[in-house]
This record gives structure tokens, C-alpha cells and sequence, in this order.
């Protein structure tokens, strides 16, 4: 048998039994594990294996956003305990035992849900486990090679096929193999966030005490059997006699196609990347180059200016006709360049956005609408009131709905937009509280689709835009964030104390201590895509208050998936 690295199993202690004994459902469980994945580290293989044997549960990832969406109208459950209550009952072999596989933006999804609020402190998540799985068990699994692990995930991410087995995708994946392409950029990247996915299980270990079984994914690939008898002992499970594990139906999916990759990978970096997973929680950080690129000015067929792409990208794939045809946009447009910046990820920065005349409308409008008492606060886990903007009250915000303002930032940030876009007035009074390293990958609710070149511009009153129920019951259309704006206004004037904008590398970086940071300055913004990299964080204002205007373009869904993976879209 392979040997790895096996520490002894520490299960979660049960402090509570009351809680479990009045929720009821859970009788007849008798033992439950985690296991704690990371992309493509063999958690379908190691599911499987404990799954053929019939007495370790059925684990599978129950806390997926995606999953739930999926499987609660065909369960019929309409609440999260329901829906647990169910995940217990499907989870659970005759022997009571109950598997559950999750990666950590699955398991803060399980502990918003489970908790009704956001962020979950780590100290606070084990109560939250124990009273659906009581007892638990941790199994973490880990890779070595955070090279061939980070080309396995881009692969995955642009091919959408996770897998490669006897059976058909999940029901919500539809693969594209032919989109996978060679991306250097997004190689380095995806090295850091797997590498920042395992930091965050550390992190959840080291705050609880927990000590979990630890497996390789190199000596599972070695040892399937082995690891999974090691597994089932740690549970305290008994191997029925004469029992034969059947062949693995997963199949590594590294080829000579991967290889290739790893060669290039290296020879362009010009130094082997691999780097010794760190106990203490550290990660490897991304090694980002300062590039800024002067936006110029170009004239439209109307006379008005409009700014260009910041980048040519190839003749095939340039949109048609000018952004700002009939002249709309170009007037209202101050005369500063907007600036690219990469670090810590591609954003674009702009002083002076619109002239002066129409920057003070937009100030005035402001100032009526604080005036009107019109800002309430909901949206959860952030210390901001907000107003939401729809057509009907935007006045001259609504130079944010139009096409051709839609159509510039959907350009300049080389994004293909849907014309479905979310605004609102944000209010941060003085000493609001810092919020949390994000990045806005968060699908989003729309009544409908836009119309020929409409901009459709989404209304509470019509949609709830994270969960897209409607008050007449119209099927809503889900899409997923593509581009954020945040634009400053309405600030005192700098330098004042606090409420910047802070990017960060990785979502564990200190949030005191960003990459870069972005001052709430009068008539600037700063934008940027969406992605699993864009983390970002409002910082405390000490000393003023904060004023602003957030928007957000969108994309397909499909679009996303194909981007990202299903994985990194970030549910509510």
C-alpha cells in the first residue's frame, strides 16, 4: 500500500445535544463525516470509493448552492431545514452514516444559510455542523503539485467537464471542450486561489482545534483502496468481509495535453513554480506587473467623445459600429484619461469622469434623494444605506442606464455584457465598519431580457434580484455579474480619512493591508470584471462621511460557467 502523510482524526466535540434533540430527524444517525475538498484534488475519486462500499453514507456536495437550486424543487423543500432534514435522509447509508463533500465557498454558503446572516465567524461553525451532522469527522484532502493541479482547474474551468467517467455531467454543466486554450495569466491565478482555497480550511481547522485526516491527492491516485480502508477506520467502520472494491468509473484526466502545458508554464516563468504548501496558513501570492495604459480619446459619427478600448483585440471579435452613435454620451464625458492598472488584478481607474456642469446634477440629485430619507438599509453583512436606482426616480443617474455607457465599460474591460445592469446610492456614514475581502461573482435575478438594444435596468419592486422571485410569480432570468462600477461622489474633499476601496490578491489577505488602494475621490471611479480574483473590500471612513454610486453589468450565466467554472460563482 502507497504511504502518505495520515494525521489522527479528531472529531468535532458536541456541545450542544439539546439543540439536535428538538430539531428531531436525526435518529438514526450514528456517525457523519466531511470531507474537505479543494478543486481537482480527487474528491469524486475518494467520494466514490467510500460510496461503493455501502456503509460509509453517500457524500456528494449537498452545500453547493447549485446542487440545492437543483434538487430542492424535485425534493419539495422549501425552506433550508427542510432541505437538510433531506440532504440527511439522501446522505445516509442503512447503517446511519452520513457523507457530505464540500469546498470552502460551499461550506460558507452552508453556514450563511444554516445561520441566517453573513460573514460566519470559523469559532462559530461547528455548532452550526453538529446539529446537521453531529459528531463530525474531517477528511481533508490536499495536492502536492500545485502546478498540475492549477492546469487540471483551468482546463476544467474552460471545458466546463470536471470529470471523466461512465456517466453523464450534472445536470447543470454543459461542456465545451473546445474552449480550452493555453492561458499563462490565468494558470498563475488559479495557483493562488487553489492555494488560498486550502488556506481557508487551515484557517477553519487551526480556529476550532481540529485536527482532520489528511489525504494526498498523489497517494489516493496511488492507492484508492488503501486510502478508502483508512477512511472507513478512522470512522470507526468495519470492512465487510470479502469485500472488493470495484474499479474506479473516474479517470485521471491529465494527458499529454497537460504535460505540454506544464512545460510551457515553466519556460515562460523560467523558474519551476511549485511551492511547499505552507502549515501556518500562508499561501503562494501571484507575481502581477504594473501596467498602465493611457485610454484615448476617439471621435464618434454624433461629434461627442467617447472613450476607446483600452485594448485592440483581434478584427474577428471587435464590436460593430461606434459606442456612442448619436452623439448621447460624448458631451457629458470629462477630459481625463481612464487608466488601466493590473495589480493586484486588471481594473480600470478614471478622475474627473463627467464634465463639471453635469457632475454637479448628479451631486444636487444626490443630495435630494438624502434629503427624501429614501436610503434604507438591506443588504446584509454590509454597514452601508442604500437607494436602489430604477428608471422611474433616476433622473440624471440615468446616463448609467444607457446603451451607450453600458456599451463603454462593457468595451474598455473586454466583456461581452447582456444589457441587464443593477444601481444603487450607497451611504456609508461616518465609522461605518469595514467589510470583508469579495468578489462579486454573485448570480443576479432580471424580470426579463432587454429588447433589441434596451438597457434593462433591475427593480426591486419587481424582482428580488438575489432570488429572482416575482410578485406575480413571472419566471424570472437569472445572470451573474460581469463587470462592477463603483463611482464617487458627493465626498468631502481628500484628503479625508478612510473610505477607500481596497483590492486584494487573495480573499485571507489582511484586510487592513491591501495590494492597492482606491480613495473615495469626487467624480472618479474605479471598475473592474468580475471574476473568482476580483477581491475587494470597503474600508472604514474614520473621519467623513462616504458617498457613491455601485453598478453592475452582467452576463450569461453559460457565459460565466464557461469563464469560471460552476464552482467559482458565488451564491447568496
Amino acid at each position: 500500500m502507497a504511504r502518505w502523510t495520515i494525521i489522527s482524526a479528531v472529531t468535532s466535540t458536541a456541545k450542544d445535544r439539546a439543540t439536535r434533540s428538538q430539531r428531531g430527524g436525526d435518529s438514526a444517525i450514528r456517525q457523519s463525516y466531511l470531507v474537505c475538498a479543494v478543486p481537482r484534488s480527487g474528491s469524486y475519486l475518494l467520494c466514490e470509493g467510500l460510496r461503493n462500499t455501502g456503509i460509509a453514507g453517500n457524500p456528494t456536495e449537498y452545500f453547493s448552492s447549485n446542487f440545492r437550486d437543483y434538487w430542492a424543487p424535485r425534493w419539495g423543500t422549501s425552506t433550508f431545514d427542510a432541505y437538510m432534514e433531506q440532504v440527511a435522509r439522501v446522505g445516509m447509508t442503512p447503517n446511519g452514516v452520513v457523507g457530505v463533500k464540500a469546498h470552502a465557498g460551499q461550506f460558507d454558503y452552508f453556514a450563511r444559510q444554516a445561520s441566517g446572516r453573513m460573514p460566519v465567524p470559523h469559532v462559530d461553525r461547528p455548532a452550526l455542523l453538529d446539529r446537521w451532522l453531529p459528531d463530525t469527522t474531517y477528511v481533508r484532502l490536499r495536492r502536492r503539485d500545485r502546478l498540475r493541479q492549477a492546469v487540471s482547474y483551468v482546463k476544467a474551468m474552460q471545458s466546463n467537464v470536471w470529470w471523466d467517467a461512465d456517466r453523464p455531467p450534472a445536470p447543470y454543466d454543459a461542456p465545451h471542450p473546445e474552449a480550452v486554450r493555453f492561458d499563462y495569466l490565468l494558470i498563475e491565478r488559479s495557483m493562488v486561489r487553489l492555494a488560498e482555497e486550502d488556506d481557508r480550511w487551515t484557517r477553519y481547522f487551526d480556529s476550532n482545534g481540529i485536527t482532520p485526516l489528511t489525504v494526498d491527492y498523489e497517494d489516493l491516485c496511488a492507492d484508492l483502496d488503501g486510502v478508502v480502508r483508512t477512511v472507513l477506520d478512522v470512522l470507526n467502520l468495519e470492512v465487510p468481509d470479502g469485500y472488493l472494491a470495484p474499479p474506479a468509473t473516474f479517470r485521471r484526466q491529465a494527458d499529454e495535453e497537460t504535460e505540454r502545458w506544464v512545460a510551457r508554464f515553466i519556460e515562460v516563468r523560467g523558474r519551476p513554480p511549485t511551492r511547499p504548501v505552507a502549515s501556518t496558513g500562508q499561501v503562494a501570492r501571484a507575481e502581477v506587473d504594473h501596467v498602465r495604459e493611457s485610454l484615448p480619446l476617439e471621435r464618434s459619427s454624433g461629434g461627442g467623445r467617447v472613450l476607446s478600448r483600452l485594448q485592440t483585440p483581434p478584427a474577428s471579435e471587435q464590436p460593430t459600429g461606434p459606442v456612442d452613435p448619436d452623439g448621447e454620451l460624448g458631451p457629458k464625458l470629462g477630459p481625463s484619461p481612464w487608466l488601466r492598472c493590473t495589480r493586484p488584478f486588471s481594473h480600470v481607474r478614471s478622475t474627473q469622469v463627467f464634465a463639471p456642469d453635469f457632475y454637479d446634477e448628479l451631486v444636487a440629485a444626490y443630495a435630494d434623494f438624502r434629503a427624501g430619507n429614501l436610503f434604507t438599509r438591506g443588504i446584509p453583512g454590509y454597514d452601508v444605506t442604500a437607494m436602489a436606482l430604477t428608471r422611474e426616480n433616476a433622473g440624471p443617474f440615468s446616463v448609467f442606464m444607457s446603451r451607450p455607457w453600458h456599451d463603454l465599460v462593457a468595451r474598455i474591460l473586454d466583456v461581452p455584457a447582456t444589457g441587464e445592469v443593477n444601481i444603487s446610492l450607497h451611504h456609508h456614514a461616518v465609522g461605518s465598519a469595514s467589510g470583508s475581502p469579495h468578489n462579486d461573482l454573485n448570480p443576479g435575478w432580471f424580470p426579463r431580457r432587454p429588447v433589441g438594444s434596451e438597457i434593462a435596468v433591475h427593480d426591486p419592486n419587481i424582482c428580488d434580484y438575489r432570488t429572482g422571485v416575482t410578485p406575480d410569480g413571472t419566471e424570472a432570468v437569472e445572470r451573474v455579474r460581469a463587470v462592477a462600477v463603483i463611482y464617487h461622489l458627493a465626498n468631502p474633499p481628500l484628503p479625508a480619512v478612510g473610505g477607500d476601496c481596497g483590492l486584494y490578491e487573495l480573499q485571507s489577505d489582511p484586510l487592513e493591508r491591501p495590494a492597492v488602494l482606491a480613495p473615495p475621490a469626487n467624480n472618479s471611479l474605479i471598475a473592474f470584471e468580475c471574476t473568482p480574483f476580483s477581491y475587494h473590500s470597503f474600508l472604514t471612513n474614520q473621519t467623513c462621511e462616504r458617498n457613491s454610486l455601485v453598478m453592475w453589468l452582467h452576463r450569461s450565466r453559460e457565459d460565466a460557467v464557461n469563464q469560471f467554472g460552476e464552482a467559482s460563482i458565488v451564491g447568496w
